[in-house]
């Protein structure tokens, strides 16, 4: 009798670890489209970030998108980003250029890391499987996060 719950506990254990297997392999495959789109639209070296919300560790706020975008090539940068203060971060009047411009694939995780700077600000954006993008501007001004979209121009 103890032999037969045993094996009924392992067979349970077993078919969870199985089930639970296969729909994180279902869910890679559904998100492998969203990522090689990815690849291609930041391949093309000219795309746009468009911010959706912007958030610190005890605050959120929604932003209006056609007010916080961000032209992107790897040369140049123009557009703004919102903060959650009064401050925005605007390139449209800089004729700063980006330096240590680097695009990181990951394509076992499925993520894609941008990084660079413009003058002495950094630039991280972080795309997830799901196509979000995760913006971190590091600056002796203000520091910004966002989280939103890449958008093929």
């Amino acid at each position: 009798m103890k032999k037969l719950v045993l094996l009924v506990v392992l067979f349970s254990l077993s078919t969870s670890f199985y089930v639970n297997a296969q729909s994180k392999k279902a869910q890679n495959d559904g998100f492998e489209a969203t990522y090689q789109n990815m690849k291609a639209i930041i391949n093309s070296q000219h795309y746009q970030y468009v911010g959706h919300v912007v958030y610190n560790s005890e605050d959120r706020k929604v932003l209006d998108q056609d007010l916080n975008q961000f032209e992107i090539n790897t040369t140049s940068v123009k557009g703004s980003l919102t903060s959650l203060s009064s401050f925005t971060y605007n390139t449209k009047t800089s004729n700063s250029k980006i330096t240590n411009y680097e695009v990181t694939f990951n394509d076992e995780k499925q993520t894609v890391l941008i990084e660079f700077n413009l003058d002495k600000d950094k630039f991280i954006i972080e795309v997830k499987p799901n196509g979000k993008a995760f913006l971190t501007l590091s600056s002796d001004v203000n520091n910004i996060r966002q989280t939103g979209m890449i958008k093929r121009i």
